[in-house]
């Protein structure tokens, strides 16, 4: 891990196609991202559709590991780490989505499929998270279409240091996406009918994507 960037050093958001940290769209009026009214920190945030437009050196830290799934998956959720909350993410896509665990998911035939990228907010995820996005910025990950990648708060507060951190890397894939703490998912499930209305917004954007 020691390898890794550390996720709290703050880096200037590279230019796409003229527009800081946006890919694909040519005016900066053409984004609208929501923001989370308790903590402050974007919760939909949208960055390069490919890592053509990154162009990122790969990391020194070897490949970043891959996982099997079905061939008839459409939609996998993975965990850039232990305990990232892949299970939670997938129950909000109301059986739509399949939980591949850790690894960047491949399907048994070598066709392509969309994968949606899961990680916690405390320093471990954050790492994890800078780790993979310098990965896919690199072109390396391939076999599967990256939608983008979710970050799950680990604590109902984030201190100022992992709200600037979540709010650059949501920037650094396709779609990011923060899932603020919610109380009552630490009792039972999340029912995919009664969803926050910020969490039904995370959902339908990467159902779009």
């Amino acid at each position: 891990m020691s390898s890794r960037p550390n996720p709290f050093v703050h880096s200037a958001p590279k230019e796409f196609n003229g527009v800081s940290h946006v890919s694909g769209v040519s005016d900066v009026s053409d984004v609208s991202p929501i923001i989370d009214e308790f903590s402050c920190v974007y919760v939909l945030e949208r960055g390069p559709e490919s890592p053509d437009l990154v162009n990122a050196l790969a990391p020194s830290s070897g490949e970043w590991p891959t996982s099997s799934v079905p061939h008839d998956v459409r939609l996998a959720v993975f965990g850039l780490h232990g305990g990232a909350g892949t299970s939670t993410v997938a129950q909000l896509f109301d059986g739509n989505a399949f939980d591949a665990g850790q690894g960047w998911p491949l399907k048994e035939d070598g066709s392509e499929m969309a994968a949606i990228a899961v990680s916690r907010t405390h320093y471990a995820g954050l790492e994890a998270a800078e780790s993979f996005t310098q990965h896919w910025g690199s072109g390396s990950l391939k076999g599967s279409r990256l939608l983008g990648l979710i970050l799950v708060d680990d604590a109902p507060r984030l201190i100022d240091s992992q709200q600037r951190a979540v709010k650059r890397l949501l920037k650094k894939t396709p779609l990011g996406a923060h899932v603020p703490w919610v109380e009552s998912w630490r009792y039972g499930p999340p029912d995919p009918q009664r969803l926050p209305l910020r969490i039904k917004r995370i959902v339908r954007a990467f159902q779009n994507a």
